[in-house]
């Protein structure tokens, strides 16, 4: 019924291919995703406050709350941005829970002067 095609590359550029559906809808296969970094330091920075305001103060009290937290659902905004931006401060902090605070937050990219302060 519906014919699938891999996608081409054409001058360097991947481009997704565009099949006709029955009803001559266009259906993008293999839809290639840009990621705003600006939401995703804005979700780990909201991570981080909210572990730190419920008074988890050490790296492995962190982690253990950042596990617990789930992942966002089926119709959240910025739903990529949130699930990238949470799996990466749970990796950071399951990694490396033996490391001070402050070498965590700046291996994210994160000042710790900011998070703390709230700013």
């Amino acid at each position: 019924m519906y014919r699938v095609r891999a996608t081409s590359q054409r001058e360097g550029v991947l481009r997704p291919r565009v099949l006709a559906t029955h009803r001559n809808i266009p259906l993008v296969i293999n839809r290639l995703m840009i990621m705003d970094h600006k939401l995703y330091f804005q979700y780990m920075h909201e991570y981080l406050k909210d572990a730190l305001a419920s008074g988890h103060n050490t790296p492995a009290e962190i982690a253990r709350y950042l596990d617990e937290k789930p992942l966002p659902g089926r119709f959240a905004r910025n739903k990529e941005e949130r699930i990238r931006a949470l799996r990466e401060v749970r990796q950071a902090f399951n990694e490396h829970r033996h490391w001070p605070l402050e070498i965590i937050l700046s291996q994210l990219g994160i000042d710790p002067d900011k998070i703390k302060t709230g700013k």
